[in-house]
């Protein structure tokens, strides 16, 4: 569908990250300067406007915020814009979520995002329990399992010798220096050794070098490199801490998806929502409130996993060290896409264009 006569739409828009504001000269526009914007949803924008027939103009919220409904059915940023009728799109890109999709028309999905945590990294230490790291636990079990065979094999090869064999009794000696030789210290020979029991040791001697010198050089490379703590990779490890705060944006309490589910983490995330332990931000505040909050850890962030990549790119920039990690969990996808007024020709065109 096309717009026959070409109309002007009035579009809100709002920086982000990837979407820059900047003023270009127009001498039809007041002041000889008009708002424009850099970066994917002013492509989005301006691929629509080409493709349904309408020129258009961007404006910015007086908040400089997204848009949040209050208690008396009023809106804020940009969604209070396209709601009071003084624009009539706005590219956001704005989460389709219930209470938006009773109020306004939401397009075409743009792209999608994940919930994820986001927690301050720990300082670097040294792991206490080193040295148990340069071996898996399978080598470790088989190196006990090992040191029983030979144990073993040295207390029952004199039971094979002919009865006449005068073989002195010496099996505490035989178990203690296999021991000894796991330990790396020096063996005691006992006089009237026997060939076999040369070839017995000397082959554990020669698996005993090849294995603690592959663990003495592991072992050197884990110690010069300290550990740094990652503790919270789920949303259920910060749920059971309780002295770990959450930051959330504020559209999450709102969500339908925490209302209605009975059990499992997000009911428990749902609880805590009226609790001191989460706290509420909006997109305007959220990356003061990230930095303020999470950086000394007495707060993890649950949000879209694009923010905490954005987030940690600016961070990194201006401190010249990365203080943050994301969790390897994700949680519910998040559709975003562009809004606009509800019942009306613009949300027919913009859904069919």
């Amino acid at each position: 569908m096309k717009f026959p006569h070409r109309p002007h739409l009035v579009a809100s828009q709002e920086e982000f990250p990837t979407q820059v504001a900047v003023m270009v000269d127009d001498p039809t526009a007041p002041g000889g300067k008009r708002l424009t914007f850099t970066g994917p949803i002013h492509n989005v924008v301006d691929f629509l406007a080409k493709r349904i027939n309408f020129t258009y103009s961007y404006v910015r919220p007086d908040d400089r915020e997204w848009g949040m409904r209050s208690k008396d059915g009023s809106w804020s940023g940009m969604a209070g814009q396209v709601f009071r009728e003084e624009a009539d799109i706005s590219g956001g890109p704005h989460g389709i979520i219930d209470e938006r999709k009773k109020d306004f028309h939401c397009g075409p999905i743009v792209f999608m995002t994940h919930h994820t945590i986001l927690a301050a990294r720990g300082r670097p230490e040294v792991d206490p329990w080193g040295f148990l790291l340069p071996l898996s636990p399978v080598v470790w079990m088989a190196v006990g399992a090992a040191l029983l065979a030979v144990i073993t094999a040295m207390l029952l090869l004199p039971s094979c010798l002919p009865p006449h064999t005068n073989h002195p009794p010496r099996q505490e000696t035989n178990i203690f220096n296999c021991i000894r030789i796991l330990l790396q210290e020096d063996v005691s020979k006992p006089s009237g050794w026997w060939w076999w029991e040369y070839v017995v040791q000397g082959v554990w001697m020669l698996v005993m070098v090849v294995l603690t010198q592959s663990y003495v050089g592991n072992l050197m490379s884990l110690l010069a490199v300290r550990h740094i703590s990652h503790p919270y990779q789920t949303l259920r490890d910060v749920i059971n801490d309780p002295n770990m705060k959450i930051l959330i944006m504020a559209y999450l309490p709102k969500m339908a998806l925490f209302k209605t589910v009975e059990s499992g983490v997000y009911r428990e995330l749902a609880d805590l929502f009226d609790t001191e332990r989460v706290t509420t931000s909006t997109y305007n505040n959220l990356m003061a409130d990230m930095s303020r909050l999470a950086r000394p850890g007495t707060h993890v962030v649950f949000n879209a996993d694009m923010n905490f990549w954005n987030f940690m790119a600016a961070d990194f920039s201006l401190a010249g060290q990365c203080d943050f990690y994301v969790g390897r969990s994700t949680y519910f996808p998040l559709p975003l896409s562009v809004m606009a007024q509800k019942n009306s020709p613009v949300s027919t065109a913009v859904d069919r264009g």
